[in-house]
């Protein structure tokens, strides 16, 4: 019940107006188990329904909703920067266990995270009172611009997907720019490497443009040996984070890359350091803004 309640909100998100054929294709069942469904909710007063005019969620049912993405964003940061779980890892993991967490544990893992803002794929955590910020920006597949812009967030569903994006270094954070299309793709610059990514999968990444001074952002295991940037950002917590800042990776240092295969070294202003490229990924670096 409360998954479906999540997902109408999901779909209401970016819809507007939620289907009961849309809710059945995301859930995976057919459109008659959905209506059975919706009218145990309308029952409890959780969604307003009317056959063949799809469905909305209450106002109690949006608290449920809004709880629910709030635990499975917790928990899939948590997985993440203190238990070591890859971001292609923890949706699963964080849909398995986002009905059994208390709200006592709700507040502990908040407070041990340090209150964070976004979960790992960039989407916002709702606070506590049920408020969330505003997602801007707009779907790759919807950017007419080659302006250089700035990846918000991108669709954490499918893990598949999410091990590729890793692989180019396309990470919250990062810098990109549209270098051509076909019917099926578009020509990509994420960071410094150019690529092509098929429209399917630039459909789950969400963008905005950069401000006018930013420069080229990308991930250190994208970082070209030779070439010099400097960290604005670890995405990393708990015994990763302390080790990449005991290692003087830390916000405004300067590094340049030394190359090397799963482990990478960098040139640091401390000296030379070597991590792997799991924590590689962690570190994103500026190269120099554009000229004004």
């Amino acid at each position: 019940m409360e998954d479906y309640l999540k997902t109408i909100y999901a779909l209401e998100q970016e819809h507007g107006s939620v289907t009961t054929q849309l809710l059945a294709d995301w859930q995976g069942v057919t459109p008659a188990s959905v209506t059975n469904m919706l009218k145990r909710l309308a029952e409890q007063r959780l969604v307003h329904y009317t056959r063949y005019r799809g469905v909305e969620l209450t106002e109690s049912g949006r608290k449920v909703a809004v709880e629910m993405v709030r635990h499975h964003r917790l928990l899939e940061l948590y997985l993440n920067q203190a238990l070591g779980f890859s971001w292609d890892e923890v949706h699963a993991e964080a849909e398995r266990l986002e009905h059994f967490i208390s709200e006592k544990l709700e507040e502990r893992i908040d407070a041990a995270l340090g209150y964070p803002k976004m979960d790992p794929h960039g989407s916002p955590i709702p606070a506590l009172d049920g408020s969330i910020a505003e997602q801007p920006g707009q779907a790759l597949t919807q950017l007419d611009s080659s302006q250089r812009q700035v990846v918000l967030r991108v669709a954490d569903e499918d893990a598949g997907v999410l091990r590729r994006f890793a692989e180019v270094g396309l990470w919250p954070g990062v810098t990109l720019e549209v270098l051509g299309r076909t019917p099926r793709s578009r020509k990509l610059r994420v960071g410094v490497r150019e690529l092509e990514l098929e429209e399917s999968l630039c459909a789950g990444v969400y963008v905005q443009d950069a401000l006018r001074d930013c420069g080229v952002r990308l991930s250190a295991d994208q970082l070209p040996a030779g070439k010099a940037g400097q960290v604005f950002r670890l995405r990393a917590g708990g015994e990763r984070l302390k080790r990449l800042r005991g290692l003087g990776l830390e916000h405004g240092r300067k590094l340049r890359g030394q190359g090397g295969s799963e482990r990478l070294s960098f040139t640091t202003e401390a000296g030379e350091v070597e991590i792997s490229r799991d924590e590689a990924r962690c570190v994103l670096v500026e190269l120099q803004p554009r000229p004004g």
